[in-house]
Parts: C-alpha cells; structure tokens; sequence
C-alpha cells in the first residue's frame, strides 16, 4: 500500500470495476482505503463526499475494529510464460495454481486477446521463435480502454502486431 501521511480519507465513490462488472467494495477493501489516513504515531479519520450515502454505523464499525469476512477464494494467475511458441504460450497462460487454496483467475484481457488472435493464420505466421511470441504476448496487454467486444480487441492488437 501507499504510506502517506494523511489525516483524512474522503471516499468519493465506493463502487469499482472490478474488470466484469461494477460492485460494491468490501468492508475489507474500504478499510484498507481507509487505513492510508493516520500510521504508526497517529490516528487518521475516513468518511464519505456529497456523493457517496454515508457508511452505516455496521461497516463503520468493521473497519475501525478491523474485522471482516475471512477470504474465501484467492485467484492466481502465472507470471512464468513459456514463450517457445504460441501454443506453449497460451498453455503456460492456463496452468492452475500450484498451492491447494487458489484458484485460477478468470481469462483478462491479455488472454481473452491471446485466444482469439491464435487461431488467425497471419498472426501464427508471425508468431515464430521466442522473441515474435513475447513480442504478441507484450501487445495482448494493450488495455481495452474503449472496453469493446473481446474480438474487437483484439483485431486493434492484430493490427499493431502486424506493423
């Protein structure tokens, strides 16, 4: 995390993406938010803007006394990629978590991308030695700022890939 040194947290907003879908943050996640205010010496406040409803007395409660739901599921993903080929490459992006307890994160962005430009026969053409094969992987992680349909995407990656 952050350490600053801050007095206040003002949440504006206590909704996120959370790259599916909008949510509701957790009593967890406002609190760790909530925790840059003060450290170590000091005591720091939090609290909401005009635009956010004011937390109930519950969650308040929770994130002062720092007791939240146990963590039920945490997702893995590799960060060890095989980039030998483009078939190695999209194996190693599916390689389930190693420890008993994580489970595999759904597919990003990168992946989704991956995916699709795989089976386009220029772009397996291209995607020859290490080198061409990290150089794809690098462009499928172009964020999908315009948040289109994943083929879409995808063909924006292609078209850069290509040049």
């Amino acid at each position: 995390g952050l350490n600053l040194d801050l007095e206040h947290v003002a949440f504006a907003q206590n909704r996120k993406f959370d790259g599916y879908q909008y949510r509701n943050l957790s009593a967890a996640e406002l609190g760790q938010i909530a925790g840059r205010a003060g450290r170590h010496l000091r005591d720091g406040t939090f609290g909401v803007t005009g635009q956010v409803d004011p937390f109930d007395e519950d969650l308040v409660a929770k994130i002062e006394a720092h007791d939240f739901d146990p963590v039920k599921v945490l997702q893995w993903r590799t960060a060890d990629f095989d980039f030998s080929s483009l078939d190695a490459l999209k194996r190693s992006t599916e390689t389930n978590a190693p420890v008993e307890g994580l489970t595999r994160a759904l597919p990003a962005v990168d992946a989704q991308a991956l995916e699709h430009l795989s089976k386009d026969s220029d772009i397996r053409a291209l995607a020859t030695g290490k080198e061409r094969v990290a150089l794809l992987w690098e462009a499928c992680a172009l964020p999908d700022y315009r948040k289109i349909a994943p083929a879409q995407h995808a063909d924006l990656i292609a078209s850069i890939y290509m040049d």
